[in-house]
């Protein structure tokens, strides 16, 4: 199944429906370990119910078993027919961090930068899921943009580099084509699944 990606704790509800239910039939594994025993059953009739709440930022896998003792077989005897559900779930808290750096280059003005040639721009987004395809490049009303070209290159994600350690992504365009003077002005948003 997909991954679902949540922006905060996720409870993880289990429900069986089995006249015959026993607990000790039950595997329930998060990423491997089993928490079976951390789980409290309610039943209301053939209905039984338990929750697991995921806390922390992370992926998840969660694997549920239920093995029927009465199922049978071809020959009708007595066996235990296995039933298992999957799920993949990531829980993000972190809000992306989006930062622009320009070329060491001449510019003068808090405000704007004036610059007297080409300039690249260096785009760092800090984000543990991060999908060059989610981010949004706007050009602003009255000004020259970025070239489709540049955001052609900055969707793809063989053009990104990775720092795992501090979960940022790179990437680096030169923003003015040489000998196109102009004034120009572009916002950069990136939304995360979460």
């Amino acid at each position: 199944s997909p991954i679902e990606i949540y922006s905060d704790s996720v409870n993880v509800k289990f429900r069986v429906i089995e006249k015959n239910f026993f607990v000790q039939n039950a595997t329930v594994t998060v990423n491997g370990e089993n928490v079976v025993d951390e789980l409290s059953w309610k039943a209301d009739g053939d209905n039984h119910y338990a929750v697991y709440e995921l806390k922390d930022n992370g992926d998840y896998s969660i694997i549920f078993t239920y093995e029927d003792i009465f199922g049978e077989d071809d020959e009708n005897s007595a066996i235990k027919n296995k039933y298992e559900i999957s799920k993949q779930i990531s829980i993000d808290k972190v809000a992306p961090k989006v930062t622009l750096t320009f070329s060491e280059a001449d510019f003068e003005n808090d405000d704007s930068k004036y610059f007297d040639e080409a300039v690249a721009v260096e785009l760092k987004i800090q984000e543990e899921k991060f999908n060059p395809t989610d981010l949004k490049i706007s050009e602003i009303e009255g000004f020259a943009g970025m070239s489709e070209e540049n955001k052609t290159y900055l969707a793809d994600p063989a053009n990104w580099s990775y720092d795992e350690s501090n979960s940022i992504y790179t990437a680096c365009v030169n923003f003015v084509a040489e000998n196109s003077e102009g004034i120009y002005a572009f916002t950069v948003d990136y939304f995360d699944l979460a």
